[in-house]
């Protein structure tokens, strides 16, 4: 059996198989010589785009220091001033 692909009537390849790797959607055909009754099939294989991922570039921190701190509880703490 002698096989040849193709795509929007080009040649792209021969053999019994076929590895691509299409940007976008591509519909391929597969025409088989000497294959009994079987002549010709097609796939269309479907090209899904990665999602993009961003980051937003903006955005705050926040940094305190706080020296020489001690206490019991939080009401404690809180009332403790900046040193």
């Amino acid at each position: 059996a002698t096989y040849t692909w193709k795509t929007v009537g080009s040649v792209v390849g021969t053999g019994s198989s076929l590895s691509v790797s299409p940007g976008n959607t591509t519909t391929y055909q597969v025409e088989c010589t000497s294959c009994g009754s079987c002549t010709a099939t097609q796939v269309t294989l479907t090209v899904t785009p990665p999602p993009v991922k961003t980051c937003p570039g903006t955005g705050s921190l926040s940094y305190e220091r706080w020296n020489n701190i001690a206490g019991t509880s939080i009401a404690e703490l809180l009332s403790k001033t900046n040193n």
